[in-house]
């Protein structure tokens, strides 16, 4: 199985005005170096390798694997629709899936696309790449549409880093604020609240 993103989100979850907001900063010498923490902000949270592991923001990515299965995990959440299912048929020629066939079964921590009842699935050419899905993923097309808690996490970060920008060994108490990793760890896929 392999994911790749295919077109990357249009706007960040936070802004370089609300983290100059909570460093009380008020002129603009510092706008680039913010710009570029929440980026890296960002790098850290979101996506499959995140430490998150979820999209924030939608997103666009490709999952490809061998074959077809009759239930098939989408290992990024959360799902907001599948766009396509592709495929090389036995000839190696490309091929499209019905819609009709498959359904969707997501929420914020999983998803996994099944056959209808009575749908078959094709059979495939002999190569890694055979099924190819495509789908947008994220909580929505705007910041706001990422929950308050996972914003006010990466603000927090921003201002950490920002004050903080070298750590010095893994045991610092400036390594993660904790309540910075506090409202991290309730949005971490697979968490399950007592």
């Amino acid at each position: 199985m392999k994911l790749i993103r295919r077109v990357a989100p249009t706007v960040l979850p936070v802004t370089v005005s609300e983290c100059k907001r909570d460093l009380r900063i008020f002129d603009q010498s510092s706008d680039p170096h913010i710009a570029e923490i929440i980026k890296e902000v960002v790098d850290y949270l979101d996506g499959p390798d995140g430490a998150i592991g979820r999209a924030l923001v939608t997103q666009e990515w490709a999952l490809s694997m061998r074959d077809f299965y009759t239930v098939i995990d989408v290992p990024l959440t959360p799902v907001q629709s599948i766009e396509s299912i592709s495929y090389f048929d036995t000839e190696n020629a490309t091929q499209s899936f019905d819609v009709a066939s498959y359904f969707l079964h997501s929420d914020n921590d999983q998803a996994h696309i099944e056959l209808v009842p009575g749908a078959s699935m094709p059979g495939v050419y002999d190569r890694p790449d055979a099924v190819s899905i495509v789908f947008k993923a994220g909580y929505g097309d705007t910041a706001q549409d990422v929950p308050a808690s996972i914003r006010r996490a990466m603000r927090i970060l921003v201002a950490h880093w920002f004050d903080n920008p070298v750590v010095y060994s893994s045991s610092s108490v400036n390594a993660m604020p904790m309540s910075a990793e506090a409202l991290i760890a309730i949005h971490r896929k697979g968490w399950v609240s007592a």
